[in-house]
């Protein structure tokens, strides 16, 4: 009986901790969007007086480009979120990569029209290593994302990326 409970209360524990820490993280970035908000207040009041004599900070441009083109403002917007949500997707891979090292001799990803595309070496090819690779799409912090921002592994060799590499110059190794 004490071996269960002692296992519950570590458990609970652990529970505690990580939701001490999310608070702790929460409250630090509502302090930061409080200390965002002051500055940016101070921005729009500024730009608001200046404005009234005619002169334009970048503030009042950009406002008076998505009033003359909203619908392109609102694609240049789309285009930026969904390559800041690419660049956070690669960088958990590479994070996730980096982790697997014992398993996994390189890495090169390719540019390719905005999907994330990796050529993996495993230092030795088994399905156990494999399957330990392919873990990444279970990450329930990027599962969502991989539905609209989709990432290819491919498993192959160092002679192949030896190859590859003089017929694609967009293909660059990421450091474990």
């Amino acid at each position: 009986m004490t071996t269960a409970s002692s296992k519950t209360e570590s458990a609970q524990i652990a529970d505690n901790k990580v939701a001490d820490n999310k608070k702790s993280q929460v409250t630090h970035l509502l302090y930061a969007l409080q200390f965002a908000l002051e500055d940016f207040q101070t921005v729009v009041h500024n730009t608001t007086e200046l404005y009234k004599v005619d002169v334009k900070t970048p503030l009042t441009k950009n406002i008076e480009e998505h009033i003359d083109n909203p619908l392109g403002s609102l694609y240049s917007m789309s285009n930026n979120i969904d390559s800041q949500c690419i660049s956070l997707i690669d960088k958990i891979a590479t994070k996730y990569f980096s982790s697997n090292k014992n398993i996994i001799s390189s890495v090169y990803r390719t540019n390719n029209k905005g999907h994330l595309h990796y050529a993996i070496v495993l230092k030795k090819e088994t399905s156990e290593n494999r399957n330990a690779v392919f873990n990444f799409f279970d990450l329930s912090t990027i599962n969502e994302a991989l539905q609209k921002y989709p990432v290819y592994f491919q498993f192959t060799t160092d002679s192949t990326i030896s190859k590859t590499k003089e017929k694609i110059p967009d293909i660059f190794k990421i450091p474990l």
